[in-house]
């Protein structure tokens, strides 16, 4: 069994959120592993001894983070040495690499950092390429104890370069190989997806499907222990690819839609341009923040003002006048003006109420409208998100990804 201890106050008090526990977790299960078990626990030694404690009785491996920094309040190092009953050692190596990070950083060590030099007696000391903290490696009757800095970019490097090898070289019995696809997918509830590949049911003995729900697309997963004959796994996954077809933007752990669109437009030589109104520019970010969409987003413009669409859309202002800046009329009158305006092979305009002022009982806040101009049609799309103005940006934002998408389909 391999059990988590995440320590630190601020994870039990909601200050962050504890994204070490998914990181390792995401992690190990890609390699083999599994964590059986988490806990999150307090800076406290009456909090992290027991836990200790009970953990080297159930367990063939714990993995710490947090707690090894040189305040009063880091007592992970000396919570296990405690539980273990050892004494703290200073390593001489590990404390000349602490001072050369400070050296490095043109900073003096404070005293205090000292104690990061400080281990369990017989414990080998992990480098930490991104800090001062160490991290190091236990092996307490039989269990295998991996002690984790807390700052998620410096445990990142230390799980990659330290805790997956010690896990492959001294626990390999732990690991068990699966065979594991994944189908991220937009345009369909959960229900709906479960629903396409409900006579596939029961399934074969070793073999699991399963969905999970995010904001605007859903993650099927199929998987199955490589040991078994892949034979039906297979043909399960040959089933999926088919009718999942429509709606699958990519097979990868990245549900990461706008990535996959840039790469998408590259390989078509297709050229995008945005005009958004109440998202402010959300849509344009995510774009723009994929690497190489200078090849593919020809202009993207944030025309809020009903002024600004007539401007720089070419909008008619009698459109505005009798149907409203948040009208199907409007969308698509932005998305036409875009093209002619750029010569995009696709050009997306969005507009709409995100509040919490605006709102009317016909238009009520969170109406979004959304048109998308090709060469073959120019059509509209209206949503109604729920929550606060942000949500409602993000929403809409997600969702016009998604437009994006299925149009680029449509293309090919």
């Amino acid at each position: 069994m391999i059990t988590g201890l995440f320590i630190g106050n601020e994870l039990c008090d909601g200050r962050i959120t504890n994204t070490n526990q998914q990181f390792i977790a995401q992690r190990l299960f890609e390699n083999g592993f599994y964590l059986n078990q988490s806990l999150t626990l307090d800076d406290s030694l009456k909090s992290l001894v027991p836990a200790i404690n009970t953990a080297l009785k159930q367990a063939t491996v714990i993995i710490t983070t947090g707690g090894l920094g040189p305040t009063e309040d880091d007592r992970t190092t000396q919570a296990i040495a405690k539980a273990c009953g050892l004494d703290l050692v200073r390593d001489q190596a590990a404390l000349t690499t602490i001072k050369a990070y400070f050296k490095k950083t043109n900073r003096d060590m404070p005293p205090e950092n000292a104690k990061q030099a400080d281990f369990p007696q017989g414990a080998t000391p992990l480098a930490n390429s991104r800090g001062t903290a160490p991290g190091f490696y236990l092996c307490f009757n039989n269990v295998h104890i991996v002690a984790c800095p807390g700052p998620p970019n410096e445990l990142d490097a230390l799980v990659i370069d330290h805790l997956l090898p010690l896990l492959k070289r001294h626990v390999p019995f732990l690991k068990r190989e699966r065979l594991c696809k994944l189908y991220n997918c937009v345009g369909i509830g959960e229900s709906h997806c479960a629903e396409r590949l409900q006579d596939l049911y029961p399934l074969p003995t070793g073999i699991a499907i399963g969905f999970q729900a995010k904001p605007s697309l859903v993650q099927v997963r199929v998987q199955s222990y490589a040991s078994q004959d892949s034979t039906e796994f297979d043909r399960l996954c040959t089933i999926l690819d088919q009718r999942l077809a429509d709606v699958c933007f990519s097979n990868t752990s990245s549900d990461n839609l706008e990535t996959i669109i840039i790469e998408n437009c590259h390989q078509l030589g297709l050229q995008l341009a945005c005009a958004e109104s109440c998202t402010g520019g959300l849509l344009s970010n995510r774009l723009i923040a994929v690497s190489g969409a200078s090849k593919v987003c020809q202009i993207n413009l944030v025309t809020y003002s009903d002024e600004s669409k007539c401007t720089w859309l070419d909008v008619d202002p009698t459109v505005i006048q009798q149907y409203g800046a948040v009208s199907d009329n409007t969308v698509i009158a932005m998305a036409n003006g875009l093209r002619k305006k750029t010569n995009a092979d696709i050009t997306i305009a969005i507009s709409g109420i995100a509040g919490p002022t605006g709102g009317t009982a016909e238009k009520p806040v969170g109406t979004v409208y959304f048109g998308i101009s090709t060469a073959h049609e120019t059509v509209s799309s209206t949503r109604l998100f729920l929550g606060s103005r942000r949500h409602i940006q993000k929403k809409a934002t997600q969702y016009a990804l998604q437009l994006l998408f299925q149009t680029i389909q449509s293309l090919r």
